[in-house]
C-alpha cells in the first residue's frame, strides 16, 4: 500500500472519530431544580403554569425545593415548558415525580399527565385534555394501586403497567422526531446502544424500560414533518383532585451515539490502517 493510500485511510479514521465526537455533543435547553424560585409562587422558568407552586421538598422528592401541581377545587392545573429557539428534531427529557397523596380514596383519583408536542411559545397551556401529545404518560391514583399508562395522540392506551405511589419516580424519555431516519442512543438500563425508530419515543422509569427500546410511534397529528419538537409539560384537570410534586426537570438535545454498524466500520478502518502501517514499517526494515 502506498504512503498516500495510508494517509487517506488515516484521514478517514480521523474524520470518523470526529464524527463520533460531534454526534455525542449535547445542547442543554432546561435544567430546572427550582432552587432559586420563591416559595409559594409559580416556577419562574415555566412557559405556562396554573395551580403550580414552589414547595420545600420532602424526604422522597429531595430536601431542596420542588414544584407542586395541585388541582384543588376541580380546576385544571398545569406546568409547561417550551425549549429551544426553534423547533427541534430530537429531545431528551428527564424529571423526578412524587405522588403526594398515595393510596387515595374518594375523589383523589385524577391522573397527572405528562406529554410533549410541537414547539409552541404560547403563555397558555397547550397540552390540556383537548390537546394532542406525541405520546402521553398518565400517572393514575386509583384506590390502593397506581396505574401508569402510555397513550397515543388519540387517547388510546398503548401500554398499561403500575407504579409504586409511595416511591420516587425518575423518568427519562428519548424522542426522535424524524420521519425516516433512526437515531441511536445510550440505554439507561444497560448502558448499551439502542436504535430509536423514526418518529418515536422511548420511556424509562427508575432505570427500567417501558415497552420497546425502539420506542412508540408518535401521533402524526402532533409531530407533522421533521424537527417540530419543543413543548412539553404536565397537566391535571377535571372534577377529581391530583396532587404531585415534580423536581429536576431537564431537557437537552438527544446525546446520540453512532449505530453499531458505524462503530464496526470505524474500527475496521483503524485495523486496516494499522496493518498497512506495520507492513510498511516491516518492508522498510528488511530493505535497510
Amino acid at each position: 500500500m502506498t504512503t498516500p493510500s495510508i494517509l487517506r485511510r488515516f484521514s478517514c479514521l480521523l474524520a470518523a472519530t470526529a464524527a463520533i465526537s460531534s454526534v455525542g455533543a449535547q445542547t442543554v435547553y432546561l435544567n430546572d431544580t427550582f432552587e432559586n424560585d420563591t416559595l409559594g409562587a409559580a416556577p419562574a422558568t415555566a412557559a405556562a403554569a396554573r395551580q403550580t407552586t414552589i414547595i420545600t421538598g420532602s424526604g422522597v422528592i429531595g430536601t431542596d425545593q420542588a414544584a407542586r401541581i395541585n388541582d384543588v377545587g376541580g380546576d385544571a392545573a398545569y406546568l409547561e415548558y417550551n425549549v429551544g429557539d426553534a423547533p427541534l428534531g430530537s429531545l431528551y427529557i428527564s424529571f423526578d415525580l412524587q405522588n403526594l397523596v398515595p393510596n387515595p380514596t374518594g375523589s383523589a383519583t385524577q391522573p397527572l399527565i405528562f406529554g410533549f408536542s410541537d414547539w409552541n411559545t404560547t403563555t397558555s397551556y397547550a397540552l390540556n385534555s383537548n390537546g394532542t401529545r406525541g405520546v402521553g404518560m398518565w400517572f393514575y391514583a386509583n384506590g390502593a394501586s397506581g396505574t401508569l399508562r402510555l397513550r397515543d395522540d388519540s387517547g388510546s392506551s398503548i401500554l398499561t403497567t403500575t407504579y409504586d405511589m409511595t416511591a420516587l419516580q425518575s423518568v427519562e424519555i428519548f424522542i426522535n422526531d424524524h420521519g425516516t431516519n433512526t437515531l441511536a442512543y445510550t440505554r439507561p438500563d444497560t448502558s448499551g446502544v439502542a436504535t430509536l425508530a423514526a418518529n418515536s419515543a422511548a420511556f424509562y422509569v427508575n432505570g427500567s424500560l417501558l415497552g420497546d427500546s425502539m420506542g412508540f410511534t408518535m401521533g402524526a397529528g402532533t409531530t407533522d414533518g421533521d424537527a417540530t419538537l419543543g413543548r412539553f409539560g404536565f397537566y391535571s384537570g377535571g372534577t377529581n383532585v391530583s396532587d404531585f410534586a415534580i423536581d429536576n426537570i431537564y431537557a437537552s438535545s438527544l446525546s446520540a451515539v453512532p449505530e453499531p454498524s458505524t462503530y464496526a466500520a470505524i474500527f475496521g478502518a483503524a485495523a486496516l490502517g494499522l496493518a498497512a502501517w506495520r507492513r510498511r514499517r516491516h518492508q522498510a526494515a528488511t530493505t535497510a
